[in-house]
């Protein structure tokens, strides 16, 4: 390589170099200016102690604290007289910074709870016991509102039902107590309940209120979805219990029949022994039969018919009592019998033709 070229080579990269160093420390000093100086130190308003909603901060709860610069939340307070006089917006905890939105306005007293409800919805109480209200309710919490009615024509009522018609409502207050931070999470003895909801849903929960006896189911607070349904009646209660029921009395599954799909299989099923027949069944008496009584004098016979036999055809008979006559059929046209002859000791008169003497006698 010729000694111009290796300059030339040694030039650019000096150059580079240098361009490189200057660009890092441009912006380094850009990054400095922009986060600040770290040593650069702002006093501000801290809460000494918690605060609760509506509390007035008096100089015995604040302290003064000096906090970095970049770290200091916008609208943190510097200023004791900013501060002294002023009411509470929302909680404050310990050594939380005070900030101007989460306070009141200088001389305002507050409403009470009217400052926490969202623009657009409103608080509707619904009064419960320790069923519908169960103890683990407290406030913040995502409830969905059943409705239990019973069947009134007259209030257009058809049949006793259960139903869901609101979900996902947040719980405002339990009795009066409207901030969990206020309670902490001691379980509460709840009379009434307060809903956060549109004006809509209000009068829907008023209407359950006044027609039958409302149920506060919990949920879970990340749970968004609202399933549908279409409530259940005593009837369809008991009728799905049914299959529950029918699944214990399964049939037993049929033995498996031999498998024909070879030759070998085959023979083997042909050279199996048949099964005994079963022994011959003496025949059932008729499910339908009737009986009728025959007097021929002084005999008296018992004749059975069974059912769809033709009359003259009985299937039995026994004699009950009198004479039997063995010459005599069991059944069909009767004969008369001839009568029987005279004892040997009275013997017959022979026919000696008319006698003269009868005064009867034709002369």
């Amino acid at each position: 390589m010729r000694p111009k070229s290796i300059l030339l080579l040694v030039l650019a990269l000096g150059c580079g170099l240098v361009a490189a160093i200057g660009i890092n420390q441009v912006l380094a000093n850009r990054t400095v200016q922009q986060a600040g100086d770290p040593t650069d130190m702002v006093p501000i308003f801290v809460a000494l102690t918690d605060i609760g909603l509506g509390d007035p901060l008096t100089p015995e709860v604040l302290k003064l604290e000096e906090w970095p610069k970049t770290k200091a939340p916008t609208g943190a307070l510097t200023k004791l007289e900013d501060i002294e006089g002023r009411r509470a917006r929302a909680k404050f905890y310990g050594g939380e910074p005070i900030i101007e939105a989460k306070l009141l306005a200088k001389g305002d007293q507050g409403s009470g709870a009217t400052d926490l409800i969202p623009k657009g919805f409103r608080v509707v109480s619904v009064k419960v016991d320790d069923v519908s209200g169960s103890g683990l309710i407290l406030p913040g919490d995502r409830v969905d509102v059943l409705v239990h009615l019973q069947d009134s024509p007259g209030r257009e009522v058809d049949k006793t039902s259960t139903r869901t018609f609101l979900h996902n409502i947040k719980v405002f207050a339990v009795n009066d107590v409207f901030s969990r931070e206020s309670n902490g999470e001691t379980a509460i003895t709840a009379k009434t309940i307060s809903l956060l909801v549109t004006p809509q849903q209000a009068e829907m929960v008023t209407m359950a209120n006044e027609m039958g006896k409302i149920r506060l189911v919990m949920r879970s607070a990340d749970d968004e979805t609202n399933d549908e349904t279409t409530g259940v009646t005593p009837s369809e209660l008991f009728h799905s219990m049914a299959p529950a029921a029918s699944a214990l009395a399964k049939p037993a599954a049929a033995p498996a029949r031999p498998s024909l799909d070879s030759s070998a299989g085959l023979l083997r099923l042909l050279n199996q022994p048949r099964p005994a027949e079963p022994a011959s069944l003496a025949p059932s008496a008729p499910k339908n039969a009737w009986k009728m009584v025959l007097i021929e004098g002084n005999a008296v016979r018992e004749v059975e018919f069974a059912d769809g036999s033709r009359i003259g055809s009985p299937t039995s008979s026994r004699q009950l009592s009198g004479p039997s006559n063995p010459a005599q059929p069991a059944f069909g046209p009767q004969t008369t019998a001839p009568p029987p002859p005279p004892p040997p000791d009275q013997p017959s008169e022979p026919d000696n033709g008319p006698n003269p003497d009868d005064p009867t006698r034709d002369t």
